[in-house]
C-alpha cells in the first residue's frame, strides 16, 4: 500500500482490524504493530500460530527483526503491557519529564496533548493540567504568560507521569 496516499494508514488499519476480527480476545492491532496476548504459554504458541498463520494467508509480510516473541512484558504505543498490568513507558515519561517549559501556546498544546495521552494514569488529571489548559484559551497571547504557579503545575505534571502507578488490566471472571 502506497503511504503517499493521506487515507493509506486508515484503510490499512480497516484491513488489518477486518483480518484479525476473529481473534479479538487474544490480539490487538494498531496499524502494523500487533500484540498478541495469552494466559499461559501453551495457549500464547497457539494464538502466535493462529496470528501467523493469517497474516501469511493474507500475504501480509513479517519482519522478524522486529518481533518479540513470548515476551512477558512488551513495549506497546508508548505502554508497557503485560503479566495483566499497564504502565506508561519509562523511555517516554522520562522524555516527558525533560522538556522544557513551553513558550508558546502552539507548544503548549503539544505537551498537553502528549500528557493527555497518560491521563488514566494522574489522579485528577483534569484539575492538575486546568492552569496550564487556560493559556490555551483564545485570549491568552501566543507567547504564553508562564507565572510561578504554571511553573509548579508543569513540574508536578511532569513528576505525576514519571511516577505514575502500574494499573490492573480487568478481567471479567
Amino acid at each position: 500500500m502506497s503511504f503517499g496516499l493521506k487515507n493509506a494508514s486508515a484503510t490499512f488499519q480497516r484491513v488489518i482490524n477486518r483480518a484479525l476480527s476473529l481473534y479479538r480476545n487474544f490480539s490487538r492491532a494498531y496499524i502494523d504493530d500487533i500484540a498478541v496476548y495469552s494466559e499461559n504459554w501453551e495457549e500464547h504458541m497457539i494464538h502466535l500460530e493462529t496470528i501467523l498463520c493469517k497474516l501469511g494467508e493474507l500475504n501480509f509480510a513479517v519482519n522478524l527483526k522486529k518481533c518479540l516473541f513470548a515476551r512477558p512484558h512488551v513495549k506497546y504505543l508508548g505502554l508497557v503491557i503485560g503479566s495483566g498490568r499497564h504502565q506508561p513507558d519509562p523511555d517516554k515519561t522520562n522524555t516527558i519529564e525533560n522538556l522544557p517549559q513551553p513558550k508558546t501556546k502552539k507548544e503548549l498544546r503539544s505537551v498537553l496533548g502528549l500528557c493527555n495521552y497518560y491521563r488514566e494514569y494522574i489522579p485528577s488529571y483534569s484539575e492538575l493540567v486546568s492552569p496550564l489548559t487556560e493559556l490555551t484559551n483564545k485570549k491568552v497571547p501566543d507567547n504564553i504568560p508562564w507565572t510561578k504557579e504554571h511553573d509548579l503545575t508543569f513540574d508536578h505534571l511532569k513528576r505525576a507521569l514519571v511516577e505514575a502507578p502500574s494499573l490492573y488490566t480487568p478481567r471479567p471472571d
